[in-house]
């Protein structure tokens, strides 16, 4: 498996692969001006022209690129087509060979937005079977051998091939005025797919529901900055939106977006979980890079930049996005066993001398209380009792009322402590929620908003 998490393991029963890999890559290539006065002086003193005559310049250059790939395709005895709106380009093609019969070379030439579905490109000469649905693999012979392809995406020369591939299709590259410059190539668009294939659409069917409503119901904008490899700063400027939709199944999804960038869940074709992270905004994450500090060399947290050499910092960080949502999803199971455990939570503990009033699983200061303690990111390093009490009372700046406060979300905090539903972590003055906790609290707040029906 591509993985192996708290995620896959709990439901290694109903899973079969995980496969995880690039669903989308958008390079854009830029020749090297580096700004207006850069700019200038190659039209002053490179092209010497005016000013005022480069934009028609420019819209020449633009057209010699279209006639340089309709030129390549008369010579080949190939049609030319341009392609605006939703196409079917593979039908296309098969028709184009059977009215040309048996063709060699150059079949044909569209000029339109193209994925490159690599992958399934690599497994094929690889002789690996597999069955393709779209963008999504539902069905993998050998899912090891299928990863290893997968991630020697990282390690192709993508800056060597993207330039060979330019001076192919731009002439203008081999003109006097642009002295063998070469572009400079982005990573416009970088979206990380992580699938998790189940053995029947059943065994999901009977998953996805309560995995879509735990996300929605528990994890915050907190969580999504902590998946994502962030923490939420006080001077934080932006949107962190969730959007649930379910008017369709399968189909049904949800989105957290955190400024460009977004983390998505959905079922593809009934039979596959997706976890997608989608980078816009490179630079909304921290990378350790090499620089010089006091005039010494160090390691340092530094924004992750669009160059293409950042590749591998994009592949690390989605992943790591992915599989951290996993996690979280871990505590989501079968709510029947742990209604019937609600009852020991109503009831009073005593332990020694001293007794410990139960919950109501009807009050919402109780519900938020669970609530609290079950948010994403509690679930990756646990929580101290100053977080929880920020989270139910908010901040005072009165250090009288912040100690009462705390002394209240203490007592609290160890009635669920006794009744096995948190854990101390060991050297650390932070709580972790057991698995009991998680199938007790989890149900109770499905259950709050949801009604036994759709929690159960």
């Amino acid at each position: 498996m591509e993985l192996s998490c708290a995620f896959t393991e709990k439901f290694s029963g109903s899973i079969i692969a995980v496969l995880g890999c690039f669903d989308r890559l958008i390079f854009k290539g830029y020749l090297p001006f580096g700004g207006d006065e850069h700019l200038n002086r190659y039209v002053d003193q490179t092209l010497q022209i005016p000013r005022k005559d480069f934009l028609p310049q420019v819209q020449t250059m633009s057209q010699q690129l279209v006639d340089h790939a309709q030129r390549m395709a008369e010579e080949a005895g190939a049609p030319y087509h341009y392609l605006q709106g939703k196409h079917s380009k593979e039908q296309l093609v098969q028709k184009i060979a059977r009215e040309r019969r048996h063709p060699e070379g150059l079949l044909a030439v569209l000029c339109c937005q193209e994925n490159c579905r690599w992958l399934a490109r690599e497994m094929l000469r690889h002789r690996l079977g597999f069955v393709q649905e779209d963008n999504a693999f539902t069905q993998l012979d050998d899912p090891q051998r299928a990863q290893r392809l997968a991630d020697r995406f990282l390690h192709v020369a993508w800056r060597n091939r993207l330039n060979r591939w330019a001076r192919l299709v731009n002439p203008l590259l081999k003109n006097r005025w642009l002295r063998g410059m070469e572009y400079r190539w982005v990573i416009d668009q970088a979206e990380y797919s992580t699938d998790v294939i189940f053995r029947s659409p059943q065994d999901l069917a009977q998953l996805y529901p309560r995995l879509l409503d735990h996300a929605a119901v528990n994890f915050s904008a907190q969580d999504m900055l902590a998946f994502l490899g962030r923490r939420l700063h006080p001077r934080f400027d932006g949107e962190v939106i969730t959007e649930c939709k379910k008017d369709r199944w399968p189909g049904a999804r949800i989105k957290h977006r955190v400024k460009n960038n977004w983390l998505k869940m959905y079922d593809k074709f009934g039979v596959m979980l997706r976890i997608e992270t989608v980078i816009n905004q490179p630079r909304e994450f921290k990378v350790r890079r090499a620089r010089k500090r006091g005039g010494k060399r160090r390691m340092v947290w530094c924004p992750m930049n669009k160059g293409i050499a950042n590749l591998y910092q994009y592949h690390a960080t989605a992943r790591a996005a992915n599989l951290r949502y996993l996690e979280a999803l871990s505590v989501v199971a079968d709510p029947t066993a742990s209604y019937q455990q609600v009852e020991t939570l109503v009831r009073s503990r005593k332990v020694g001398e001293r007794s410990y009033a139960g919950f109501n699983p009807a009050c919402s200061e109780d519900v938020r209380l669970f609530q609290a303690v079950l948010r994403g990111e509690h679930q990756l390093r646990g929580f101290r009792n100053a977080e929880i009490r920020s989270q139910l009372l908010g901040e005072s700046s009165c250090p009288h009322t912040r100690r009462r406060q705390s002394a209240a979300v203490g007592r609290r905090l160890k009635r669920l402590h006794v009744r096995g539903l948190i854990a101390k972590i060991p050297h650390a003055r932070r709580w972790q929620v057991t698995a009991l906790g998680h199938r007790v609290l989890g149900a109770i707040v499905r259950l709050y908003y949801h009604g036994l029906a759709q929690a159960a």
